[in-house]
């Protein structure tokens, strides 16, 4: 066999590469021994680039990839081309090597490309020692025994790119870190971690450090641990993983054992802002089982699934390093589940507390099911400024749930069951919606207890990263309400015109005008402590352009930070009288339309009023039930006002 040996080549910048595998194994062997500081290499457009043998087509000494190592600086333009991995025909037994081997010197950029069917001990597609930089590629259907598509223990980052359908025995279905990993814009998805051993990520096995932004996770696997992640620790080393997730999505991630997305080792570090777990499942940490350091803040955690421990997160071990900690900031954990067998302990369907630091802030956990939703069993656990309530099968519980440290600051849950709570009431929540922000909250209801409630010192934005406070206190919770103040407004009330003179509108334009191209609805007159009449309207009406009057007094209205068809509006400084029959108009231009409104009765915004009694034969669920808001309804004796999918005036239990 002959041997091609290029050396001291002369200096090249770019090379066009034809359709075929020998054309693209010259060019990168030309590229890494050109004086150039990078060659660019431009495939075939649509091209596929059958990979059959490793890369001794020109003699090229030790091959271990099934093309050249790159030692140099090289940009693959990929032209929307394939390189993909073929058994020949005839041959029994499939060769493990990989596509591409990066060495320490190489650094190698590869766009627009997609790399497919290989098969390897460490990268299926990739091994990387050096600098691999992967743009707008879709790598698929690899297998290794680490890193299914890509091997990495030196620097890999891509951007805008696809990873599917690969697999690993040991770890990181789609890619196994040991050193810098940043993933843009990225998706992983149908990626699987097979065996049930010490290893897991369905999609990534990370004991370097990783960085997530803005990258989506779906549908990943793991038989052991970590359905999307396993961040992972040596205590024999005493090295660990760092993971940092920013806007992150997690969605349909399964794990057999912990972790249905995140498994976060002990020693180990993971910072989680601005992300969402749904609907991922495990046995136990239906979304993260955490047994190291972690920050969980402005995140929802919805309708993920434990069969035993956690519906949603699972803190701490004792088995393990003691002494982590976790906190839960600005949150919301919402229509989590435990579902596991009756014969079984199965606990904590949104969190479940077993030893270490647990610090839960400004965080909302809520209509959580199948068990006790918060379930404490020891270590140290500070609640604040926090609603836990709304959970149908508990709020709180646990043989260590009487040692939750408030701070001095209220909480508030709804059956008593939390310790050291200062507020058991209905928390009227909103059901879970997209109220602005990157992450899906409960928004509060406007008489809901816990507006304005919150003391100390608060976060400087909610879940949505919208500003806090909005009233004249926090709120407690992952939301806050916004309640303007005079220098908010957002609707002036319009000038007089300068003439009256009235001008009859042409037959066409009345016609347009009955059409009304835009809606309002009244919803409600509210209680106001302020001396102000106020009311609730909806309209997609342009705010600069629509004005308000009630019995001709001008009305303002300002428009809800987490509703922009919402309007909270007032008449400043006038409260009409009760159980006032009003003329509210609503007017676009020369447009309006009007409508008849009684205001609210004094007995329905003042409780100490007395109550009419029922009439003679009605029952007391007749009663409660024919209050159709908070305030009369709360006013009623024997009644509460409950919220599940919607709110109603009920008995008290």
């Amino acid at each position: 066999m002959s041997t091609l040996v290029l050396s001291g080549c002369d200096p090249v910048d770019e090379i066009d590469v034809a359709c075929s595998t020998p054309a693209l194994i010259w060019t990168i062997l030309r590229a890494n021994s050109s004086h150039t500081t990078t060659t660019t290499l431009h495939l075939d457009p649509g091209c596929i680039y059958e990979i059959t043998d490793q890369a001794d087509i020109f003699g090229v000494p030790d091959p271990d990839a099934g093309l050249p190592e790159i030692t140099s600086s090289i940009i693959i333009d990929g032209q929307d081309a394939t390189i993909r991995r073929l058994n020949p025909p005839g041959r029994s037994s499939y060769e493990f090597f990989p596509l591409f081997i990066v060495t320490d010197s190489g650094n190698l950029t590869i766009h627009d490309l997609s790399l497919a069917g290989s098969e390897n001990w460490n990268g299926g597609a990739i091994t990387n020692h050096g600098t691999l930089f992967i743009n707008n590629c879709d790598v698929y259907e690899n297998i290794a025994s680490r890193g299914g598509a890509v091997y990495n223990d030196g620097t890999f980052e891509t951007l805008n790119s696809e990873y599917y359908d690969n697999s690993s025995a040991y770890g990181g279905g789609a890619v196994y870190n040991d050193g810098t990993f940043v993933t843009h814009y990225s998706e992983y998805y149908n990626n699987s971690s097979l065996f049930d051993s010490a290893y897991g990520g369905g999609a990534v096995y990370n004991e370097g450090t990783m960085e997530s932004l803005d990258s989506e996770f779906h549908n990943n696997s793991s038989e052991y641990s970590g359905g999307a992640i396993y961040n992972s620790s040596d205590e024999g080393t005493g090295s660990a993983g760092v993971l940092n997730i920013y806007g992150s999505i997690f969605n349909e991630n399964s794990a057999n054992f912990n972790g249905g997305a995140l498994y976060n080792s002990a020693l180990s570090e993971a910072v989680i802002h601005d992300s969402t777990f749904h609907a991922n499942t495990a046995e136990c940490g239906g979304a993260i089982y955490n047994f190291g350091d972690m920050e969980l803040l402005r995140s929802v955690l919805y309708e993920n699934t434990a069969l035993f421990y956690g519906g949603a997160v699972y803190f701490g071990d004792a088995l393990l390093v003691p002494g982590s900690s976790m906190s839960i900031i600005n949150s919301t954990l919402s229509g989590n589940q435990v579902t596991g067998p009756s014969d079984h302990s199965i606990i904590g369907s949104a969190v479940y507390h077993r030893i270490d630091n647990l610090d839960v802030r400004y965080t909302t956990i809520s209509q959580n099911s199948g068990a006790i939703a918060f379930y404490r069993l020891s270590g140290s656990t500070t609640i604040e400024n926090s609603i836990i309530a709304g959970n149908p099968d508990g709020d709180c519980g646990g043989p260590a749930i009487s040692a939750v440290d408030v701070l001095g600051t209220p909480n508030l849950d709804s059956d008593g069951s939390c310790a050291s709570f200062s507020i058991t009431a209905p928390p009227l929540l909103d059901p879970l919606a997209d109220n602005g922000g990157n992450t899906l909250t409960h928004a509060l209801q406007y008489a809901s207890p816990a507006r304005n409630a919150a003391t100390g010192d608060c976060p400087a934005e909610d879940q949505r990263d919208y500003t806090r406070p909005k009233g004249p206190a926090c709120d407690l919770g992952a939301f806050e309400v916004f309640e303007p103040t005079m220098e908010e407004i957002i609707i002036p009330v319009p000038d007089e015109p300068e003439s009256t003179e009235s001008v009859t509108p042409e037959p066409e334009e009345k016609e347009a005008h009955e059409e009304h191209p835009w809606w309002w609805n009244f919803e409600e007159y509210v209680c106001s402590d302020s001396n102000l009449t106020e009311m609730y309207i909806s309209t997609d009406a342009d705010p600069e352009e629509f004005s308000l009057t009630i019995d001709d007094h001008p009305v303002k209205c300002y428009q809800q930070s987490y509703d922009n068809t919402r309007y909270w509006c007032h008449v400043e400084l006038v409260m009409l009288d009760w159980d006032k029959p009003t003329t509210i108009n609503f007017c676009v231009d020369d447009m309006c339309q009007e409508i008849q409104q009684t205001t609210l009765s004094q007995a329905q915004c003042e409780s100490e009023e007395p109550v009419e009694e029922p009439e003679a034969g009605e029952t007391e669920t007749q009663t409660c039930s024919s209050y159709d808001n908070v305030n009369s309804c709360t006013a009623a004796p024997g009644c509460m006002w409950f919220c599940a999918n919607e709110c109603s005036c009920v008995p008290e239990e």
